[in-house]
This record gives structure tokens, C-alpha cells and sequence, in this order.
């Protein structure tokens, strides 16, 4: 009987405690009536609210008054893996929900069936995976959607099915390799769709067809080579088009106009066409050349890092407020080079070439606040050159040249009243000089003094930061100068020495195969005179026996007649 009762007991205790690890109450850390966030949306913060897959969640009944007026819910520290079950029939007036980063692992159907007053939605920074058909079916007055940052892989055709009022949704920083070409076609008043930092290859223009009031696309950081010249035909509205950190070659809209911003950064772009546009960011391609069109609409144009050397095409766009062509090979500017470009504000010209800035160069940019020459070749700087003209200046850079010192009559605050920051570092001025400069009344004392990066580790003298040359320093590279001349020479000696080694060696050689040559022909020479002598010597002897024969012939011939008679 008693061991009845233990089990009974024990039995007991454990449904107990299964039913009390899988019962989790959800309830408002704090609520306000008045709202802290926004004054018609009182709101319920919950923190530190942990779920593991043994629990369930109960959300705690609360009065009516405070159920009705309940309209902005927010998750702190929090581990959801889903969101709760009734918590829209709990709270029917909730407007906004934000439950990002609480490790939500999927939503499930008939979630969103109660939230028909949901307006924003930020489920950022979860586990998703994926987004099954008409999941968010219910929340009809959904306007804005986060999902960004989570692991989504695939989307359903139907996923957005539904959200008829939704105008912005962001799909950022996710795995998704495809997107189906239906994908939006229930959101036709979308205005700005981020896909940025995912791993697009191509996007079918249909995705884009039917959305007449598109303002803002954000497909940047994916691998996408091209894009149908039609995507966006039909987006009457566009404004904003984010395509940089892509693997584009060309790129082309059918004379598409893109009123406001196009930002197509670090692709491998060897041409660029503008059409009306108002802002342009097409820096770190391959581009040398640009054709535009409705250029007068054109105020910001950044092309740094390009192969661009002719910009006759760009000093046409009269509109310009700001212009940067860093780091391309344009080479030396002509006095006239942008008298057009009267309304410019920033002109940034770092390392293009430049070797000398000739009077009259600037004479038209009267409004130009922020002017960069850094890294050029610039040896002399005469300020007298930018007065009266510059008088709007606030920041002026040329670090990086040959400067010794400044010329003109002109300091820098006399010809720069208004000048905020100065960059004259990485140059080359003596360390007194410098000091002179760099103190009133040759420059202002509320004058902030831009240090570029020196990846020199050397110690060296400096005057506020900027390095400089002092006398000694001066005498010792003169020293070192001298000696690394020695030093040339001597190499050069050197190398002299061997290459007349190397002749003598050849020369001797040379001497050699002449002499032996020489003894060849001596040898060839001796060798016929003595055949010739040998030869001569038989041709004698042969005559002289020819000779003698005759001789006794006659004379026998002489006795036998004396003997006849």
C-alpha cells in the first residue's frame, strides 16, 4: 500500500513537472498607456523571455483596457524559436512587433490569422531558412517587413501572398540564390525591396514588372553580371538603384531614367551611361569612357579609381555640385578645363597626374567649398593663384606632393578666409619654414590640420604631426644621398670592370684563334714552296738527263760515220 502511494506520488510529481516545463507565461515587463515610443502607441516590453522546445507559451490575460491599448510589442534578450500561438487574438490592436534576434526558427501557418491591424514587422537577425507559402496571410495592413539577416535559402512564389498594402520589405544579408520571377506579384504597392548581401546570380526583369510605384532598389553585394535592360521599365517612380560589389561588365536600363541616385561601385564597368540622373557613384571599375544624356540634372558625379583620361564629356555637366575623379590617368588640366562647371562645391583630383596649377585654372569656381590636389606631382604652389576667387573655401588638401614652399604674396589666411582644414602633409618642407606656416598670422589658430596616413615607420622630425626636414636631417640625406651616388657608381664601375673582363676573355680568345690561324696559313704557304721547290728541282734534273742522253747520242752517231768512211 505505502509503495502504491510512492508511485502515486512520484507519477504525480513528474506530470507536474513535464506540465511545468512545457507551460511558459508570456507577460509585459513593463507597459505604458501613454506610450513611451510613440503617443497613439502604448507599448509592451518583454525581456529576457526564454523558450525552449519542451514549452509552451501561454500569454497571461490581461484587463481590457489594457489588452485595447497595447499597440507596440518589443523583444529584448529574448528566445522565441516561434512566434507565440494566439498572441494577435491576445493582443488584436498590436501595430508593431519586434522580435528580432530571438532565434526564431520558422513561422507557421495561421500565425499572422488575427493580426489585421499589424502595420511593421521586424523578425531581423533569426534562423529562418525559409518562407513557406501564405504564411503571412492575415496580416492585411502590413506595411513594413524585416527579414533581414536570417539564413533564407528559397522563397515560395506565394510567400508574400496576402500583404496587398505592404511598401517595403527587406530581404538583406540572407542566402538566397534565386528569386521567383511571381515573387511580388500580390505587392503591388511595394516602394523599396533590399536584397543587398545575398548570392543573386540573375534576377528575371518579371520580378520587377508590375511595380508602377517602386522607389528604391538595393541589390548590392550579390553576384549578379548583368541585368535585363527592361527590369525596370515599368517603375515610373525609381529614384534610387543600389548596385555596387557585383561582378557587372555593362549596364544598361533602355534609356531608363533613374531620377535620383545610382550607385554601381566596385564592378568591372569599362563604360557608364547617364541618363537624368542626379547622383552617380560608379567608382573602382574599369571605365574610360562616359556618355550622358539630360546631363543637366547631373549634381553628383564620384568616378574615382577608374581609367578614365578624357573628361571633356564630364566638364559638359554644367549642374555639377560635386565632382571626384581620383586616382585615374588624366595627366596635366588645361587653364579652361572646367570653366563650365561654375556651380561646383567639391572638386576631389587626387593623384590624376597634375604637375603644376596654372592662374586662372579655378577662376569660375567661385562657390567651391572643398578643393583636393593630394598625391600629384605638384612641386610649386603659388596661392595668389585662387585669389580673389576662392573665397567660399572651407577645405582645401594638397598632401602628398613635392612642395618645398609656398609662393605668392598670399597666405593661407588671406587668400582662405574661410578655410576649416588644411592637409599640406607628406611633403617636403623644411621643419622652420613649416613652423612659420603653420602659425598665425600665416594661417589661422582655429585651422584643424589634416594628417594623411604615413606608412613610413621612420622617426623623423615634425611640426604639429606633419613631418618635415630639419638642417640636419637635410645634411645627413644629402650624406646619403652623396653615398648612394658612391654607391651607384661603384656599381656601375663594378659592372663596367666585368664587362671588360668578359672583352679581354673574348679579345684573347679572338687573339688565339688568329694566331692559329696565322700558323695554318704559314704552314698552307711553306707547304706549296716547298712543293714547288721539290717540282722546280725534278724539272731541272729531268732536263739536265734529257740533255745528256742527247749529247751521247750525237756523239756515237758522230763515230760510227767517221768509222764508215
Amino acid at each position: 500500500m505505502n509503495l502504491r502511494k510512492i508511485v502515486l506520488l512520484f507519477l504525480t510529481f513528474c506530470i507536474c513537472t513535464v506540465k511545468c516545463q512545457q507551460d511558459l507565461s508570456l507577460e509585459c515587463d513593463e507597459i505604458d498607456s501613454e506610450d513611451y515610443y510613440d503617443v497613439e502607441k502604448p507599448f509592451c516590453t518583454i525581456s529576457n523571455f526564454k523558450v525552449n522546445h519542451n514549452q509552451n507559451v501561454k500569454i497571461r490575460n490581461y484587463s481590457g483596457w489594457v489588452v485595447s491599448s497595447i499597440k507596440f510589442m518589443k523583444f529584448y534578450e529574448s528566445s522565441l524559436l516561434y512566434i507565440p500561438f494566439k498572441l494577435f487574438e491576445e493582443f488584436p490592436h498590436l501595430q508593431t512587433l519586434d522580435a528580432s534576434a530571438t532565434q526564431i526558427l520558422e513561422i507557421t501557418r495561421n500565425t499572422f490569422s488575427s493580426a489585421g491591424n499589424l502595420t511593421f514587422l521586424n523578425l531581423a537577425g533569426n534562423e529562418l531558412t525559409k518562407i513557406s507559402t501564405s504564411v503571412f496571410v492575415g496580416a492585411n495592413s502590413l506595411l513594413r517587413l524585416d527579414l533581414c539577416h536570417n539564413k533564407l535559402e528559397e522563397l515560395s512564389e506565394f510567400s508574400f501572398n496576402g500583404l496587398k498594402h505592404l511598401n517595403s520589405i527587406m530581404l538583406c544579408a540572407n542566402q538566397l540564390k534565386e528569386i521567383p520571377s511571381s515573387l511580388f506579384k500580390d505587392n503591388l504597392f511595394l516602394n523599396v525591396v533590399r536584397l543587398e548581401n545575398n548570392l543573386l546570380e540573375h534576377i528575371a526583369p518579371e520580378v520587377f514588372y508590375d511595380l508602377f510605384l517602386l522607389h528604391e532598389v538595393n541589390l548590392i553585394g550579390n553576384k549578379l553580371r548583368t541585368i535585363d535592360p527592361n527590369t525596370f521599365y515599368r517603375s515610373y517612380s525609381l529614384d534610387d538603384l543600389f548596385i555596387s560589389t557585383n561582378r557587372f561588365t555593362e549596364f544598361s536600363l533602355s534609356n531608363k531614367s533613374i531620377m535620383r541616385h545610382l550607385e554601381i561601385n566596385e564592378n568591372n564597368l569599362t563604360s557608364i551611361f547617364i541618363n537624368g540622373t542626379k547622383f552617380v557613384h560608379a567608382e573602382n571599375n574599369h571605365i574610360s569612357t562616359i556618355h550622358m544624356i539630360n546631363s543637366l540634372f547631373l549634381e553628383s558625379l564620384f568616378l574615382a579609381h577608374n581609367n578614365i583620361s578624357d573628361i571633356k564629356n564630364i566638364t559638359k555637366a554644367s549642374g555639377l555640385l560635386e565632382l571626384s575623379l581620383s586616382h585615374n590617368k588624366i595627366g596635366q588640366l588645361n587653364i579652361t578645363t572646367f570653366d563650365n562647371l561654375k556651380r561646383l562645391r567639391k572638386l576631389i583630383l587626387r593623384n590624376i597626374g597634375l604637375k603644376y596649377i596654372a592662374f586662372g585654372m579655378f577662376s569660375k569656381q567661385v562657390h567651391l567649398e572643398v578643393l583636393d590636389l593630394s598625391f600629384n606631382n605638384l612641386t610649386t604652389l603659388n596661392l595668389d593663384i585662387f585669389v580673389p576667387y576662392m573665397i567660399n573655401l572651407v577645405q582645401f588638401y594638397v598632401d602628398g606632393n613635392n612642395l618645398t614652399e609656398i609662393q605668392g604674396k598670399h597666405s593661407f589666411a588671406m587668400a582662405f578666409q574661410n578655410l576649416s582644414t588644411l592637409g599640406i602633409s607628406q611633403n617636403h618642407f623644411n621643419c622652420s619654414y613649416l613652423h612659420m606656416i603653420l602659425i598665425s598670422p600665416f594661417l589661422q589658430s582655429t585651422v584643424t590640420l589634416h594628417i594623411e596616413p604615413d606608412s613610413n615607420n621612420e622617426e623623423s622630425s615634425h611640426i604639429r604631426d606633419i613631418s618635415c626636414s630639419s638642417n640636419i636631417t637635410q645634411s645627413l640625406q644629402e650624406v646619403k644621398g652623396e653615398l648612394n651616388h658612391v654607391s651607384g657608381l661603384y656599381d656601375l664601375m663594378q659592372e663596367s670592370l666585368k664587362t671588360q673582363r668578359a672583352n679581354e676573355q673574348k679579345l684573347a680568345l679572338h687573339l688565339l684563334l688568329m694566331k692559329v690561324a696565322l700558323w695554318l696559313l704559314i704552314s698552307v704557304v711553306a707547304g706549296i714552296g716547298i712543293m714547288q721547290y721539290i717540282r722546280h728541282r725534278r724539272k731541272n734534273y729531268i732536263l739536265r738527263r734529257n740533255n745528256s742522253i742527247v749529247f751521247n747520242s750525237q756523239a756515237t752517231i758522230s763515230t760510227v760515220n767517221h768509222i764508215d768512211h
